[in-house]
């Protein structure tokens, strides 16, 4: 039976909000500090999945590019319209490009992979924004994005499908394709001796956050509990998460209070770390444990200070 835990809304502010944002909003600069306040949010926007920019010298080019990973990303001639749905004008127009192809750099970037109560394995997350000055564009109903990818780090099992990022409440969820949406797909192939490769078409035209996945059904399901020891434990300085071993899977777990944090709906018999990141007065503190999940889990992780190096070290580890 499903278990269904109501977060309360001082649980779901601040950092997820500024880590993940609204769809339609800008998000944090990653790759340097904003500001010099040593925070977790800072922790953030430096270590996150850093932001790509490219330009298009003008509206009816079509554009191919390599990212970072080696993925492709393809743009039609003419594949940005404006809000009201016409043309921009011929000025160049910036790509936003961000991916997340890795449990480590969904914890780094703190983009779990749940919709609502629901566990994801995720093939990847990926954000796109085009801009032609301070104007967002919205994908062309008539153009399809194209975006190839590889990621060997996928479990396999059932279809995946898109979801898309948004907040609601404060809190960032990702929700699954809808009906009306029938031009996006997500296709996989696979060659002998070589990962498995993904293509995803869209045409959502709001762009935004997307996330290449499928929901894991297994059951039976258990709420988790993660103890943090410390003074002040709070969401504004303390991260929690669950990242699996066999699923490219992170849940993020919200304090409940008396230093207790939660997560919903974990399937049991998997393996898991519990990762508890803090920041308090600018010193960091960083706690791990390890364990089978079984019915009620608690994990009592040993946190203790460490320096920022360590750890991003340490998560880039998982």
């Amino acid at each position: 039976m499903k278990q269904y835990l109501h977060w309360p809304s001082r649980m779901v502010g601040g950092l997820l909000l500024l880590a993940a944002c609204k769809k339609d909003s800008d998000l944090l600069v990653v790759g340097s500090r904003l500001t010099d306040q040593n925070t977790l949010a800072t922790f953030v926007a430096v270590h996150g999945a850093p932001k790509q920019l490219f330009t298009l010298t003008a509206a009816a080019d079509s554009f191919q590019f390599k990212t970072v990973q080696g993925n492709t990303l393809a743009l039609p001639a003419n594949a940005f319209v404006l809000p009201s749905g016409m043309r921009p004008s011929t000025t160049p127009i910036s790509i936003e490009y961000r991916e997340i192809t890795s449990k480590s750099d969904m914890v780094l970037s703190a983009l779990p992979t749940t919709a609502g109560e629901q566990l994801l394995e995720s093939a990847g997350e990926f954000y796109l924004k085009a801009k032609q000055g301070t104007t967002v564009l919205h994908l062309n109903p008539a153009a399809q994005l194209r975006l190839s990818f590889q990621n060997p780090r996928l479990s396999g099992g059932s279809t995946l499908r898109l979801f898309y990022g948004t907040t609601i409440k404060t809190l960032f969820n990702w929700l699954p394709q809808s009906n009306a949406d029938f031009a996006s797909t997500v296709s996989q192939d696979s060659v002998p001796g070589r990962p498995r490769s993904y293509h995803i078409r869209l045409n959502n035209d709001s762009l935004g956050w997307v996330n290449c996945g499928r929901v894991i059904t297994r059951t039976p399901q258990t709420t988790v509990k993660i103890a943090v020891t410390g003074e002040e434990v709070q969401d504004t300085n303390t991260m929690v998460f669950l990242v699996f071993k066999t699923l490219n899977s992170v849940v993020r777990a919200y304090a409940l209070g008396d230093n207790t944090f939660a997560a919903p709906n974990v399937p049991e018999g998997l393996q898991a770390t519990a990762v508890v990141l803090r920041n308090v007065n600018g010193t960091y503190y960083l706690g791990q444990q390890t364990a089978s999940i079984g019915a009620n889990q608690v994990f009592n992780p040993n946190i203790s200070a460490v320096s920022e190096a360590t750890a991003v070290a340490a998560i880039k580890a998982l």
